[in-house]
């Protein structure tokens, strides 16, 4: 599993990649069966009451096959094989397990057998030590709460109270340790925490951990709810929400991710009521056997298990997943496509912007032409990666929510997108831009509230300079630099570019193969239509 972090020589340590506990052990799959018992089913026996209270409110159905329990004679048959299953999944109705080539032919023969699929991970560790320092260097708020005008939220007492929202990531680490979080223990606002890489480290679920990475986990908490009453520096928006924590990766495993960890967490989360998932992890290369990696082709939104689960929990469980788009915005083999579960169309994928006038961070994940629907769907500041872009934006949702409760997931994550500053011009490099909290404040209480947003203008009606350059005024703008989008279509981008402001005006000329260029200039965009 990748841990979305930027990698570069300037920011992080350099670390050495360990061989992934014994590499010659049986490769993992996931075993997909046929059909489930639903005699006998019921949901109010299944499900807990928060639960079942969250689906009535948001009008889910309530008896959904998803939710029933695997078949224990499919179980039972299996064992008999000696196939000892890891976790079972009900709502793929699928288990995994590690499996032989001898094991692998004989569910060839198991008619209640659908199909077996490899898992296909890579993980990357890091540390966060210029992260932190960007903080510190910004008293009151941290830079992303800036971009976002989360001191809104704190004039209108939105702190996410009342909002449950669950956090899968590798470890949480003396979580409870940090100066930023003492108030999340001191409330008890961490309601239960799950340990899926060793079971026994539940009973001391901060303390134990397998690398370095596992203070991942406790970063990203941080940019959700995170408050320094020391230094008065505020990282999260969502200060008084209820958290659910799962830890599914195993840091000792750099070349082997868990994606049935992974879909553990996320049934937990939905029996217990969640409303928003984090989750800073995504899969797409891995490096001891090549065969079982994904292929950039892969990342269309449905072809994994992790993110048919996520597409799940969004239209038939109403939690919001909110991911990270991944950093291989880089990589030339994966510049254009973003690992999933980034790439599902229900989730809400977030990408990674720089210092103003924000421009797309060079490592974060840039989405496919390909792909019907627009990845990433939003962005904020992140210097070392897009996991700790997205619970930023997780804590942002939480407050929104608890703005009017009564929305459902598709109604929260249409609020996000429209209260973003590129609406609705999204692009493939940082979606619709990144959301502000007094514009989804007021989306969330009047969906048809009318606000400011982008100005679309026709190239001819702009005055064009000697020099073949392009002019526009500046109505509002708070920086000297504009960003400029130039794309070949609707969405898809074929570079940035910054431009020094000249007074009160943009100057900007338009490239080859471009059809339209989206100028920002502070909180005002220009949709130039050429």
């Amino acid at each position: 599993m990748r841990i979305a972090l930027k990698l570069t020589a300037l920011t992080f340590f350099c670390l050495c990649l360990l061989v992934a506990g014994n590499v010659n052990a049986a490769p993992r799959y996931w075993i997909y069966l046929k059909g489930k018992d639903t005699k006998g089913y019921k949901p109010e026996k299944n499900l807990s009451p928060a639960t079942l209270s969250h689906r009535k409110q948001a009008g889910k159905a309530l008896d959904q096959f998803s939710d029933v329990p695997l078949n224990v004679a499919y179980l039972q048959q299996l064992q008999s094989k000696g196939i000892k299953t890891r976790v079972a999944s009900k709502w793929l109705n699928a288990v995994s397990a590690e499996l032989s080539n001898e094991q692998l032919q004989q569910l060839d023969e198991m008619p209640f057998v659908l199909r077996a699929e490899p898992f296909r991970v890579h993980f990357k560790p890091a540390s966060f030590k210029n992260e932190e320092a960007a903080e510190k260097a910004s008293p009151g708020y941290s830079p992303p709460l800036k971009q976002i005008n989360a001191e809104y939220f704190d004039r209108h007492d939105l702190d996410g109270s009342g909002i449950v929202v669950g956090l899968i990531d590798a470890g949480f680490r003396d979580a409870d340790k940090q100066q930023a979080l003492r108030h999340v223990f001191m409330r008890n606002q961490v309601k239960a925490t799950l340990d899926k890489v060793d079971s026994n480290h539940n009973n001391n679920f901060f303390r134990n951990a397998s690398g370095s990475v596992d203070t991942h986990g406790s970063t990203v908490l941080r940019h959700v709810a995170g408050y320094d009453s020391t230094t008065h520096i505020k990282s999260g928006c969502a200060t008084g929400a209820t958290f659910y924590l799962a830890r599914t990766d195993d840091a000792k495993h750099e070349f082997r991710g868990e994606e049935d960890y992974w879909l553990a967490a996320m049934e937990w989360m939905d029996s217990a009521g969640v409303r928003i998932i984090n989750t800073s992890l995504g899969y797409a290369l891995g490096f001891d056997k090549p065969i079982e990696n994904y292929r950039p082709d892969q990342m269309d939104g449905g072809s994994s298990a992790v993110v048919r689960a996520a597409n799940m929990a969004v239209t038939d469980k109403d939690i919001l997943v909110i991911v990270s788009a991944g950093n291989d915005g880089g990589n030339n083999d994966w510049r254009y496509y973003i690992s999933t579960p980034a790439d599902g169309k229900e989730v809400l994928s977030i990408g990674a912007t720089l210092d103003p006038p924000y421009p797309r961070a060079d490592y974060s994940g840039i989405g496919p032409a390909a792909l019907p629907w627009l990845k990433p769907n939003l962005s904020c500041y992140s210097l070392n990666g897009t996991s700790f872009s997205a619970p930023v934006i997780s804590g942002f949702a939480a407050c929104v929510l608890q703005a009017n409760p009564a929305l459902t997931t598709l109604q929260l994550r249409d609020v996000l997108e429209k209260s973003a500053n590129l609406y609705p011009y999204g692009n493939n490099y940082i979606g619709y831009g990144w959301p502000d909290a007094e514009k989804a404040v007021k989306l969330a209480k009047k969906p048809d509230a009318e606000l400011d947003g982008a100005e679309e203008i026709k190239a001819n009606n702009l005055k064009k300079e000697i020099d073949g350059s392009y002019t526009i005024k500046i109505k509002q703008g708070s920086e000297r630099e504009a960003e400029l989008f130039h794309k070949k279509d609707k969405r898809n981008v074929v570079s940035q570019e910054e431009v020094k402001l000249d007074g009160k005006y943009i100057h900007f000329t338009r490239p080859d193969g471009v059809d339209r260029t989206t100028v920002v200039d502070g909180l005002k965009v220009y949709e130039v239509i050429w």
